[in-house]
């Protein structure tokens, strides 16, 4: 289910510079270069941040912890001969954005196989193989498309083609008043989430916002947190977790140590998929994968509302 915007696709990148670095750490360095007048794309933001933060960390996966990351943005008008020249587009007018890194790179036959649903080229345990099939569905159902260029020992290049809109993006007033986020006074949120990049983004989200947060990448830690005793104001907590333990039942228990903890899952998918599985059902709240903070500041003080 996307929520398609015109998107200013120069501010979107600028706002997620401090989470990108973050993500890459410091021997990494990235460098942007966007056009001088950028046309606006029709997409969803939030699944855009996404895919470019999965783009980014699967090249800084690629590189071993050290080189250059360059991110280009750019308009570009296709006609009929270039959509049928090796691009799964019509003719139009498209936004460009490609991702490169001098990383390790793929062969031919890891590239036409790197967007298959849990298919990855990363020693066993370290990636889940959905990055890339997860931006490839997004963009393809934007009307895009996605595109992998590598050569091995030299590096990769993705590219994703988003289809331009004519239409205005919303007024910076606008804008403020969506993204007025409550803030918290230092409760503590215990955050359960089994991808170490997602955890620590979480964490320094919620602290930002004025929470102590705990933090666990299996239900078992998480266990462990509560039968110590720790006075917690909330729980935030992945419905698939690692190791059998489902986020449902990791709520359950939580429930019978502290009867009124407010409970919030999050999920790549819907909501109708978390309350058919947990006696909770609508009294906890519920976030979808991607969000942003603004969308993580509201659930969190909602729950804590009710």
């Amino acid at each position: 289910s996307l929520t398609p915007v015109a998107v200013d696709l120069r501010e979107l990148l600028d706002d997620m510079t401090g989470l990108l670095d973050k993500a890459v750490g410091p021997r990494i360095k990235i460098a942007s270069e966007t056009e001088g007048s950028l046309w606006k794309a029709l997409v969803d933001p939030n699944q855009l941040e996404n895919a470019i933060l999965n783009l980014v960390l699967n090249a800084r996966d690629a590189m071993d912890g050290h080189g250059e990351i360059h991110i280009s943005v750019s308009n570009i008008r296709m006609d009929e001969d270039q959509s049928a020249d090796g691009e799964d587009l019509g003719a139009g007018d498209y936004l460009r954005i490609a991702v490169a890194d001098n990383g390790s790179g793929m062969t031919k036959e890891e590239c036409e196989r790197a967007c298959e649903p849990f298919f990855t080229t990363k020693p066993f345990g370290s990636g889940s193989g959905l990055g890339l099939s997860t931006a490839h569905g997004f963009v393809s159902q934007s009307g895009g498309c996605l595109r992998i260029d590598s050569t091995p020992g030299e590096g990769t290049t993705v590219t994703l083609y988003l289809p331009r809109t004519t239409r205005e993006t919303l007024s910076q007033t606008q804008v403020r008043e969506d993204s007025v986020a409550p803030r918290g006074q230092r409760q503590n949120i215990l955050v359960i989430e089994d991808n170490e990049d997602l955890l620590a983004m979480l964490s320094d989200m919620l602290g930002s916002l004025g929470y102590n947060v705990l933090e666990a990448r299996t239900g078992d830690k998480a266990l462990a947190i509560l039968e110590e005793g720790t006075s917690l104001d909330a729980v935030l907590t992945d419905v698939v977790l690692p190791d059998g333990l489902s986020g449902h039942l990791l709520a359950a228990k939580a429930r019978e140590k502290f009867s009124d903890l407010p409970i919030v899952f999050m999920s790549g998918y819907g909501q109708s998929s978390m309350t058919e599985n947990t006696k909770l059902g609508e009294e906890a709240g519920f976030l979808r994968k991607p969000f942003r903070k603004t969308d993580l500041a509201k659930a969190i003080h909602h729950a804590m509302s009710r």
